[in-house]
Protein backbone atom coordinates (compact mmCIF):
# COMPACT_ATOMS: atom_id res chain seq x y z
CA UNK A 1 0.00 0.00 0.00
CA UNK A 2 0.69 3.41 -0.31
CA UNK A 3 0.19 6.07 2.26
CA UNK A 4 -0.93 9.33 0.91
CA UNK A 5 0.38 12.16 2.82
CA UNK A 6 -0.25 14.65 0.78
CA UNK A 7 -4.07 13.97 0.26
CA UNK A 8 -4.17 14.45 4.04
CA UNK A 9 -2.63 17.53 4.38
CA UNK A 10 -5.03 19.17 1.66
CA UNK A 11 -8.00 17.78 3.61
CA UNK A 12 -6.72 18.95 7.16
CA UNK A 13 -5.77 22.66 5.27
CA UNK A 14 -9.10 22.90 3.52
CA UNK A 15 -10.94 22.31 6.71
CA UNK A 16 -12.80 19.13 5.39
CA UNK A 17 -13.74 15.83 7.50
CA UNK A 18 -11.51 13.21 9.38
CA UNK A 19 -13.24 11.00 11.64
CA UNK A 20 -13.64 7.67 12.86
CA UNK A 21 -16.32 5.22 12.00
CA UNK A 22 -16.84 2.93 14.55
CA UNK A 23 -19.35 0.30 13.48
CA UNK A 24 -17.52 -2.69 13.26
CA UNK A 25 -14.56 -2.12 15.77
CA UNK A 26 -13.11 -4.24 17.81
CA UNK A 27 -11.20 -2.74 20.92
CA UNK A 28 -7.69 -4.11 21.74
CA UNK A 29 -7.06 -3.83 25.17
CA UNK A 30 -4.24 -5.08 27.64
CA UNK A 31 -2.94 -3.62 30.68
CA UNK A 32 0.75 -3.47 30.88
CA UNK A 33 1.16 -1.41 33.86
CA UNK A 34 -1.27 -1.32 36.68
CA UNK A 35 -3.42 1.72 37.58
CA UNK A 36 -4.35 2.89 39.95
CA UNK A 37 -0.54 2.24 41.74
CA UNK A 38 0.57 4.78 39.19
CA UNK A 39 -0.53 5.91 36.16
CA UNK A 40 -1.06 3.03 34.02
CA UNK A 41 0.65 1.73 30.66
CA UNK A 42 -1.90 0.12 28.27
CA UNK A 43 -2.57 -1.07 24.50
CA UNK A 44 -5.73 0.72 23.81
CA UNK A 45 -6.71 0.74 20.15
CA UNK A 46 -9.17 -0.80 17.31
CA UNK A 47 -7.67 -1.53 13.44
CA UNK A 48 -8.92 0.87 10.69
CA UNK A 49 -8.74 1.15 6.97
CA UNK A 50 -8.47 4.94 5.47
CA UNK A 51 -10.78 5.66 2.46
CA UNK A 52 -10.53 9.41 0.71
CA UNK A 53 -13.59 11.04 0.00
CA UNK A 54 -14.57 14.53 -1.32
CA UNK A 55 -12.22 16.69 1.27
CA UNK A 56 -12.90 13.73 3.63
CA UNK A 57 -10.36 11.18 5.31
CA UNK A 58 -12.61 8.40 6.97
CA UNK A 59 -10.78 5.89 9.05
CA UNK A 60 -13.44 2.99 8.90
CA UNK A 61 -13.23 0.62 11.79
CA UNK A 62 -12.27 -3.00 10.73
CA UNK A 63 -12.77 -6.08 13.05
CA UNK A 64 -8.99 -6.83 12.99
CA UNK A 65 -5.84 -6.52 11.48
CA UNK A 66 -6.77 -7.88 7.83
CA UNK A 67 -7.38 -5.16 5.51
CA UNK A 68 -6.43 -3.06 7.54
CA UNK A 69 -3.98 0.02 7.36
CA UNK A 70 -4.74 2.42 9.92
CA UNK A 71 -4.58 2.30 13.78
CA UNK A 72 -6.83 4.30 15.53
CA UNK A 73 -5.55 4.94 19.70
CA UNK A 74 -8.29 5.39 22.52
CA UNK A 75 -7.77 7.93 25.28
CA UNK A 76 -8.45 6.38 28.66
CA UNK A 77 -8.05 8.34 31.78
CA UNK A 78 -4.97 7.85 33.75
CA UNK A 79 -3.95 5.39 31.28
CA UNK A 80 -0.93 6.12 28.32
CA UNK A 81 -2.43 4.29 25.75
CA UNK A 82 -0.59 3.14 22.82
CA UNK A 83 -0.57 0.83 19.67
CA UNK A 84 2.08 -0.47 17.49
CA UNK A 85 2.34 -0.41 13.85
CA UNK A 86 4.68 -1.49 11.08
CA UNK A 87 4.87 0.53 8.42
CA UNK A 88 3.55 1.64 5.89
CA UNK A 89 -0.08 2.98 7.76
CA UNK A 90 -1.76 5.33 9.72
CA UNK A 91 -2.18 6.41 12.64
CA UNK A 92 -5.27 8.54 14.06
CA UNK A 93 -5.67 9.76 17.91
CA UNK A 94 -7.94 12.02 19.20
CA UNK A 95 -9.58 13.73 22.44
CA UNK A 96 -6.57 16.04 23.34
CA UNK A 97 -6.70 19.18 25.69
CA UNK A 98 -3.69 18.74 27.17
CA UNK A 99 -3.05 15.16 26.76
CA UNK A 100 0.75 14.39 24.70
CA UNK A 101 1.09 12.58 21.58
CA UNK A 102 4.28 10.24 21.09
CA UNK A 103 6.04 8.35 18.75
CA UNK A 104 8.68 5.61 19.08
CA UNK A 105 11.14 3.57 17.33
CA UNK A 106 11.62 0.14 18.42
CA UNK A 107 14.56 -1.81 18.57
CA UNK A 108 12.98 -3.80 15.64
CA UNK A 109 11.79 -1.04 13.74
CA UNK A 110 8.23 -0.68 14.62
CA UNK A 111 6.88 2.40 15.60
CA UNK A 112 4.99 2.49 18.75
CA UNK A 113 2.63 5.57 19.27
CA UNK A 114 1.06 6.37 22.70
CA UNK A 115 -1.45 8.92 23.60
CA UNK A 116 -0.52 10.15 27.25
CA UNK A 117 -3.13 11.21 30.36
CA UNK A 118 -2.52 14.52 31.94
CA UNK A 119 -4.29 15.88 34.43
CA UNK A 120 -4.41 17.32 37.94
CA UNK A 121 -0.70 18.27 37.02
CA UNK A 122 -0.14 14.82 36.72
CA UNK A 123 1.13 13.16 32.97
CA UNK A 124 0.92 9.55 32.27
CA UNK A 125 4.45 9.59 30.97
CA UNK A 126 5.50 6.90 28.95
CA UNK A 127 9.13 7.82 28.32
CA UNK A 128 11.23 5.95 30.59
CA UNK A 129 9.03 2.65 30.05
CA UNK A 130 10.12 2.75 26.22
CA UNK A 131 13.84 3.44 26.79
CA UNK A 132 13.96 0.99 28.98
CA UNK A 133 13.04 -1.42 26.34
CA UNK A 134 15.54 0.23 23.41
CA UNK A 135 13.25 2.74 22.05
CA UNK A 136 14.22 6.13 20.45
CA UNK A 137 11.67 9.02 20.86
CA UNK A 138 10.95 10.71 17.34
CA UNK A 139 8.19 12.70 18.09
CA UNK A 140 6.15 14.60 20.45
CA UNK A 141 3.15 16.83 20.65
CA UNK A 142 1.85 18.44 23.60
CA UNK A 143 -1.52 19.74 23.36
CA UNK A 144 -1.52 21.97 26.60
CA UNK A 145 -2.03 25.59 25.62
CA UNK A 146 -2.33 24.27 21.85
CA UNK A 147 -6.31 25.20 21.67
CA UNK A 148 -7.22 28.39 22.66
CA UNK A 149 -9.91 28.87 25.36
CA UNK A 150 -12.29 30.11 22.60
CA UNK A 151 -12.13 26.72 21.30
CA UNK A 152 -11.84 24.70 24.45
CA UNK A 153 -15.23 26.79 25.42
CA UNK A 154 -17.00 25.94 21.56
CA UNK A 155 -15.90 21.69 22.55
CA UNK A 156 -13.23 21.57 20.42
CA UNK A 157 -10.59 19.00 20.77
CA UNK A 158 -7.16 18.30 19.58
CA UNK A 159 -6.38 15.07 17.18
CA UNK A 160 -3.38 13.49 15.43
CA UNK A 161 -2.97 11.33 12.25
CA UNK A 162 0.09 10.29 11.25
CA UNK A 163 0.90 8.94 7.87
CA UNK A 164 4.20 6.48 8.21
CA UNK A 165 5.62 5.40 4.97
CA UNK A 166 8.74 3.47 4.92
CA UNK A 167 10.75 6.38 4.99
CA UNK A 168 8.99 9.23 6.15
CA UNK A 169 6.80 10.16 8.71
CA UNK A 170 4.07 13.19 8.09
CA UNK A 171 2.37 13.81 11.55
CA UNK A 172 -0.45 16.14 11.55
CA UNK A 173 -1.94 17.58 14.88
CA UNK A 174 -5.46 19.90 14.21
CA UNK A 175 -8.37 21.82 16.00
CA UNK A 176 -11.67 19.50 15.61
CA UNK A 177 -15.38 19.61 16.42
CA UNK A 178 -17.94 17.15 14.79
CA UNK A 179 -15.74 15.33 12.10
CA UNK A 180 -14.37 18.92 10.82
CA UNK A 181 -10.94 20.33 10.81
CA UNK A 182 -11.32 23.80 12.25
CA UNK A 183 -7.36 24.55 12.56
CA UNK A 184 -3.91 22.94 11.60
CA UNK A 185 -2.05 23.46 14.85
CA UNK A 186 0.92 21.59 13.47
CA UNK A 187 2.49 19.66 10.60
CA UNK A 188 6.04 17.50 10.82
CA UNK A 189 7.87 15.61 9.08
CA UNK A 190 10.29 12.93 10.02
CA UNK A 191 12.50 11.90 7.54
CA UNK A 192 14.51 9.09 7.56
CA UNK A 193 12.88 7.53 10.72
CA UNK A 194 14.08 3.97 10.23
CA UNK A 195 17.41 4.78 10.72
CA UNK A 196 17.26 7.86 13.16
CA UNK A 197 19.05 8.20 16.39
CA UNK A 198 15.67 9.71 17.89
CA UNK A 199 15.44 12.96 19.69
CA UNK A 200 16.48 14.09 22.80
CA UNK A 201 13.89 13.23 26.22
Amino acid sequence: MTVNAERVGQVIRNGGLVWYNAANEKLVSKQIIQAPQRDGMMDNYTHAKVEFGDNEVLLKSVPGPEGADAVNIKYRDRQATFADLEAPGYIYSDSFSGCVFYLFRGPLGYLHAVHAYRGGGRLADPTEYFKARGGKLLYKWDSLGKLTQDELMSYQTGAVLACVSRDTIDVFAFATKNREVKRLIDHTSIPGWVASAGVPV
